[in-house]
This record gives C-alpha cells, sequence and structure tokens, in this order.
C-alpha cells in the first residue's frame, strides 16, 4: 500500500498529521462524489484511532489520537457525533 502527503502540509503540521488529513481528505472527496454523510451541511468521514493505526502501521495509536487533537484544536478538522443509535458512544 502507498501513502502520500501534501508537503505544504506537511511544512505546516508535520509528515505523519499530513498523511493523516490527506487520509481524511480522500475519504471526504469520496463522500461528496457519493452525496454520503452529508450532516450540518458538511459533508464527513469517520474512523478510530485503533482503525487509523491499522492504516498507517508506523503511527501508533496513541500517536493518532493526539495528531487528531492538534488537528482539532488547529481547526484543520472538526468533531461531530451523527450516531442514530444514541447508546453507543
Amino acid at each position: 500500500m502507498q501513502h502520500s502527503f501534501n508537503v505544504d502540509l506537511a511544512k505546516k503540521y508535520g509528515i505523519e498529521s499530513a498523511i493523516i488529513i490527506e487520509n481524511i481528505y480522500y475519504w471526504i472527496k469520496k463522500n461528496v462524489a457519493n452525496e454520503k454523510h452529508l450532516y450540518d451541511g458538511r459533508y464527513w468521514t469517520y474512523n478510530t484511532a485503533n482503525a487509523f493505526a491499522n492504516i498507517f502501521p508506523y503511527i501508533n495509536e496513541t500517536k493518532i489520537y493526539r495528531i487528531l487533537s492538534r488537528l482539532e484544536e488547529s481547526g484543520v478538522i472538526i468533531k461531530g457525533k451523527f450516531n442514530k443509535d444514541k447508546y453507543t458512544t
């Protein structure tokens, strides 16, 4: 499997963050094209830190949590909760 990243994003946020941003961007673009996962006027994608760790075996789950938190704090990504089962977190 190949992973890629945007060099400008890597300079600004770090290589591992840029790789995760690229993956999130890919899935959002796919959801836009397929008109799926539109909530609150935005197209969304979802994944767990564990799933990201499986996709990117060179980044451990703890680091992925930190990366996602930093990306959220800097406004690169936003979190939402759109689970229809209100008893599931």
